[in-house]
């Protein structure tokens, strides 16, 4: 809504940003997404900047121009991970970390039904939940499903150590819905370079990066029974955590886009000369697969 407004209400835009396009599953989401694409499309926006390449594919998709779409990234990958390989224990109880926003369309309730699911099978599994916890929404939840003792609320945690907090779990979850906009969730990098395991949905922005028993353990969104399965893989699959966590750098490597997305902003109010710069790294131009 305040991205319509701005165009509307402005002559012409130099740039424009948003995480990814979700296509919609009703006839009022596909609406919506037809007249995004019409805005973005239009003369008065000059640039649609995606951050990687699966969200800006997600705006040729429904029909911008590839021409216009530059991908960016927010991070210099240049530094690998520091750490060493992460090996799972085969004994005691699992613990797995869910971290970032904490709403349901980030799979927040699918790990907690995960976890519950587990206990009834008997298996005793631990999650915490990093970040804030709006009215205690959450906390209110873990008390009425009785998993206090296997579910923990830490509260925010420093950006400077998150990874190295997530090196004391045996997997990393990202569960995000497919109507949730990511771009490429900040947190799957630090995994990536915490070297654990990744137990993620099939977002469609995670296709191609997130490979099944290769790079990561998927599931399919909202299927708290598949995600209960997979945390169970990470004892039975030792084969795919080696693997995961060998070819971390690897797949971090794969992550990584020619521009920031301060190089983006500055060149597309550069003239003539930021135009030539930031076409060659258009979808149409740049070859993003190699």
């Amino acid at each position: 809504r305040i991205l319509f407004w701005s165009i509307i209400l402005c002559k012409n835009v130099s740039l424009v940003s948003p995480s990814s396009v979700v296509l919609g599953n009703n006839i009022i989401g596909r609406v919506k997404t037809f007249v995004l694409s019409k805005i973005l499309n239009s003369k008065r926006v000059q640039y649609v900047s995606g951050y990687g390449v699966n969200a800006s594919n997600s705006f040729a998709n429904v029909g911008v121009s590839r021409s216009k779409i530059i991908p960016h990234d927010f991070l210099y990958l240049d530094v690998l991970p520091i750490y060493d390989e992460k090996k799972i224990t085969q004994t005691g109880v699992l613990k797995v970390v869910l971290a970032g926003q904490l709403i349901e369309q980030k799979g927040v309730d699918d790990a907690i039904n995960a976890i519950n699911c587990l206990r009834l099978q008997g298996h005793e599994v631990h999650l915490s939940l990093v970040g804030k916890d709006i009215n205690l929404h959450y906390t209110d939840i873990v008390i009425s499903l009785q998993l206090e003792d296997r579910i923990k609320l830490v509260g925010l945690v420093p950006n400077d150590k998150l990874e190295e907090y997530i090196r004391e779990f045996d997997a990393l979850l990202v569960l995000s819905h497919h109507c949730y906009p990511e771009g490429f969730p900040l947190m799957l990098y630090h995994g990536l370079r915490a070297r654990v395991p990744i137990l993620a949905s099939d977002h469609p922005m995670f296709k191609n990066v997130l490979v099944h028993k290769e790079t990561a353990l998927i599931s399919r969104e909202r299927d708290v029974a598949e995600i209960a399965e997979n945390i169970l893989l990470l004892r039975s699959e030792q084969g795919f955590c080696k693997k995961a966590s060998s070819s971390a750098p690897q797949t971090l490597e794969k992550l990584k886009m020619p521009l920031q997305f301060a190089e983006v902003f500055g060149a597309s109010y550069c003239g003539s000369q930021g135009d030539n710069f930031l076409s060659s790294f258009s979808l149409a131009n740049y070859n993003y697969e190699q």
